[in-house]
């Protein structure tokens, strides 16, 4: 171990009791110095009763919505900033940081170039519409016709990425984003919003540890899926918006009513009617447990109001939500926002807004486990189903469809590179699967490389370029020695060896994954029944 790492126990004068004790890890081995910042360290009992008593924990702690930041420090919560990260040590495992498994960590906007943040504030005026067009019940992206379908009944939440329909494990682009020979205002609103906020998430994912962004980038590779929003983005699968009215109260009141009303120290604003579950402690548990959620606030509210905050209340960490700062989280932990309000004496403006955007890793989504409608036949749809993955074209037909496809409607969230490259290995995998059931005396075969190869598109500036190859390409016989099954074996193994390493530590996924409890007993056997931090710090002995 680094003779200069050291920790602390974070001294906090009151807190609560089934919050962790945290220490303070300076010199933390993992902590990239492209990042600088701190790093703090929790324990985590892996035992069935101790993540139980996790879960609840992270239920049961109350949020004090009202408090500023030096009363949330009185009472034993740690403000998170910019470069400061969050890990968790197996008590059973061996102590050493090294072997830490990340949980959270903070990425401020000097990490990104001022293009990128000009980009995503062009996209945001454009979404949100004219300030003068502004209303308490609607921005210029929910005036659209059709009006886009939120998330859930009478919330103002909506997918603006893929989504997974429900009871049927089909996934596509929302019904939203539905394409019909021609861009139209949503498409115009959301790909801009898309591109350059997942930009971000993305420059913010390179802050994670190089081989965290390893597995899953291969992990990405390996099931073909397309990437969202920009280039290179193999994290995240989807994302969400949630807008909410910050305005004045008296607005806010005749539309929600006072019941709805997120009461704090200064003003009240109404959360629960427009965000739903959302607005409340909550965990997404259909999350994947081996990836990470991003979560930043993308409005610009006035220069007069405090932006709120978004608290994990079982860890007892929170951090402001600034413009441009990115919380990058285990989406399977309790977490919740607070409200935007205008600062003591001063008064609220009648257009605020806080919109939220999150890039987030849906467990079944990004498993390769749905059933992917990619394309539509006269007969029906196209899909690329998990055992293609894991193992002619009408236009009128397309056009025509009332379902959203991938190659139809993808383009409006993907560049053309992702697009075209998405596109060749979608078809890829279908010819593969077709030529599998081949007769086999024959050896019928095809090389991935050299079938990519073949397919181009028309890139921005008019020349026609190749897709990428793809290194971890399933094949059809694993001939003439390019190993590709048993590379892509290697990598089911890696990743399944992460999910255990960082879904064991979280209660929520624990609880919920019979293999991981399995795992867990077997290498660290039952464990006591209680959670216990230990009296030696969490370095372990």
């Amino acid at each position: 171990m680094d003779q200069q790492y050291t920790e602390r126990l974070v001294p906090f004068s009151a807190r609560h009791p089934r919050m962790p004790e945290l220490y303070e890890a300076v010199g933390h081995p993992k902590h990239p110095a492209s990042n600088p910042g701190r790093s703090f360290v929790f324990n985590t009992l892996i035992t069935h009763p101790s993540m139980q008593e996790w879960s609840q924990a992270g239920h049961s702690i109350k949020v004090p919505y009202s408090m500023n930041d030096e009363q949330l420090a009185a009472t034993g919560w740690l403000q998170l900033i910019d470069g400061d990260y969050l890990w968790a040590r197996n008590i059973n495992g061996s102590g050493s940081p090294e072997d830490d498994v990340l949980v959270l960590w903070v990425v401020g906007s000097q990490i990104h170039s001022r293009l990128t943040r000009e980009c995503l504030d062009r996209a945001m005026d454009g979404f949100l519409g004219p300030q003068d067009e502004l209303t308490p019940d609607s921005v210029l992206f929910e005036r659209l016709k059709p009006r886009p379908t939120p998330v859930g009944n009478s919330t103002r939440c909506y997918t603006l990425g893929p989504s997974l329909e429900p009871n049927t494990d089909i996934e596509a682009p929302c019904a939203n984003s539905k394409w019909r020979g021609e861009l139209v205002d949503y498409h115009k609103l959301t790909t801009p919003l898309l591109k350059a906020s997942t930009t971000l998430a993305m420059r913010s994912m390179e802050e994670a540890p190089p081989e965290v962004q390893e597995v899953l980038r291969q992990e990405f590779d390996r099931l073909g899926t397309g990437s969202i929003g920009c280039d290179g983005n193999y994290a995240f699968n989807t994302v969400q918006c949630n807008i909410a009215y910050a305005g004045e109260q008296s607005l806010a009141r005749r539309l929600y009513g006072t019941k709805s009303l997120i009461q704090t120290s200064v003003q009240g604003t109404a959360m629960t009617e427009q965000m739903g579950r959302f607005a409340h402690a909550h965990k997404d548990g259909k999350d994947s447990g081996a990836r990470y959620s991003n979560l930043m606030r993308v409005s610009q509210l006035p220069d007069n109001y405090d932006p709120g905050r978004i608290f994990l209340s079982g860890l007892g960490v929170y951090t402001r939500l600034e413009q441009y700062r990115s919380l990058n989280f285990q989406g399977q932990r309790d977490h919740v926002g607070s409200p935007p309000t205008p600062l003591p004496g001063t008064s609220a403006s009648p257009t605020a807004y806080r919109v939220i955007l999150v890039h987030y890793p849906p467990s079944r989504t990004a498993s390769g486990v749905t059933r992917q409608r990619i394309a539509s036949t006269p007969a029906g749809h196209i899909y690329l189903a998990p055992e293609m993955r894991l193992t002619g074209f009408d236009q009128s037909v397309h056009l025509n469809d009332s379902y959203a496809t991938f190659f139809r409607d993808g383009h409006s969230m993907m560049t053309r590179k992702s697009y075209s490259s998405y596109v060749a290995r979608s078809a890829y995998l279908l010819m593969r699967y077709v030529l599998m059931q081949t007769f086999p005396g024959y050896e019928i075969d095809a090389d991935p490389d050299d079938l990519l190869d073949c397919i181009t598109y028309l890139a921005e500036d008019g020349t026609r370029q190749k897709v990428d190859k793809w290194a971890l390409a399933p094949s059809i016989r694993d001939t003439a020695g390019r190993g590709r099954t048993e590379l892509r074996t290697k990598q089911e193994a890696a990743f399944k060896e992460h999910y255990f390493k960082h879904g064991s530590h979280i209660p929520e996924c624990y609880l919920h994954n019979s293999w991981i409890r399995e795992e867990a007993s077997r290498r660290f056997g039952p464990g006591p029944s209680t959670v216990d931090g230990g009296d030696g710090g969490a370095q372990g002995e």
